[in-house]
């Protein structure tokens, strides 16, 4: 909340639900794109997201696809582009 910079990307565990999170973040991005993905948060989510993120568009990457250990088998990153 006290950062004054702005970012490409914003990168975080889930500390609270999403929309609370978008709010926190609201004016911290970089409004010119540079890089191959429309900047925006990746954040690190686990469970079920389909309450908590209902009418915000967003990309879902499997961990897994990356990373073998059990841990990481219900986990993802939720992509929000700004």
């Amino acid at each position: 909340e006290n950062v004054t910079e702005t970012f490409d990307f914003i990168v975080s565990r889930a500390v609270t639900n999403m929309a609370v999170f978008k709010k926190w973040v609201k004016g911290k991005l970089n409004k010119k794109n540079k890089n191959i993905l429309n900047n925006g948060i990746l954040y690190l989510k686990g469970g079920d997201l389909s309450e908590e993120i209902k009418g915000i568009p967003y990309q879902e990457y499997s961990i897994t696809d990356f990373f073998e250990e059990d841990f990481f088998k219900t986990k993802k990153v939720v992509y929000i582009s700004y």
